[in-house]
């Protein structure tokens, strides 16, 4: 089932252009990973599949209908977005904040019942947060505070899971406990006969290596197009990324996972 699909998208800021002819579509059960370049407009496409952000051209839908037709509340409902590090970090404790995720299921002037924290007190768990539950935002690093912004999504229960940088400032053992998790909710998707679960996750990633481990597909953007668009195993080669990165580059086989990784190889 497609659960996300862009058609000859442009998008960008102002009136100028940042994306131009994006054709896309996301399946119930998988996980891309969108890599390219700074610059290259991850983020904007990013914003444009949550509904933030309007296209200047071409339409965005959601499970075949256009993103547009769908309210703020009923949008939050279907679709999660985890941002890079927020400008601004409200004054909240990390609770406050991860109990926001079930704000699109309250009805109004109801209060948050017990399955509402049963499912946030699962969510602190998952992403390792629930020992600092009661610290305020303003006083965690960047790794935990970006940690909690994970909780709170998780804490939605959307179909669509949309991520920008989500390992930025996560040390290593953490940014592999977050895509295992992620990789587990994808396949249990994948592997469910109910029609009901249709996780499907897009995630901006900065890690090429961390990328190539945990996603079955990988999308490749250069100066706001999309320049590949395949099976981790297919585009992930030299010739690939030597094109979108302009730097040389080694691609071995992982030793364990089997799956393509690289090193750099700056040409003389």
């Amino acid at each position: 089932m497609i659960m996300l699909a862009c058609q000859n998208l442009e998008a960008g800021y102002s009136g100028k252009s940042v994306l131009r002819d994006i054709h896309l579509s996301v399946r119930a059960g998988e996980m891309a990973g969108l890599l390219g370049p700074n610059g290259s407009g991850k983020s904007t496409l990013l914003l444009c599949l949550s509904g933030a952000l309007q296209p200047l051209r071409g339409s965005v839908s959601l499970e075949g209908v256009l993103l547009s037709r769908f309210g703020a509340k009923e949008r939050a409902q279907k679709i999660a977005c985890v941002p890079q590090r927020p400008a601004y970090i409200p004054n909240l404790t990390v609770r406050e904040l991860v109990f926001m995720g079930r704000y699109p299921y309250l009805s109004p002037f109801a209060a948050y019942t017990d399955e509402d924290a049963r499912i946030v007190d699962k969510a602190m768990r998952e992403t390792k947060v629930l020992e600092f539950a009661h610290r305020y935002l303003t006083e965690l690093s960047g790794g935990e505070l970006q940690r909690a912004f994970l909780a709170c999504a998780f804490a939605q229960r959307t179909d669509v899971l949309l991520l920008d940088e989500a390992t930025a400032g996560l040390d290593l053992a953490r940014s592999v406990e977050l895509f295992t998790l992620l990789r587990k909710r994808v396949t249990a998707a994948q592997d469910s006969g109910n029609a009901s679960v249709r996780q499907c996750v897009v995630a901006a990633i900065h890690d090429l290596n961390l990328a190539a481990l945990f996603c079955d597909r990988l999308i490749f953007l250069k100066q706001g197009r999309i320049v590949a668009d395949g099976p981790t195993q297919s585009v992930f080669t030299r010739d690939t990324l030597e094109d979108i990165y302009e730097t040389g580059v080694t691609v071995f086989k992982h030793p364990v996972a089997g799956r393509p990784q690289m090193l750099l190889s700056p040409k003389a």
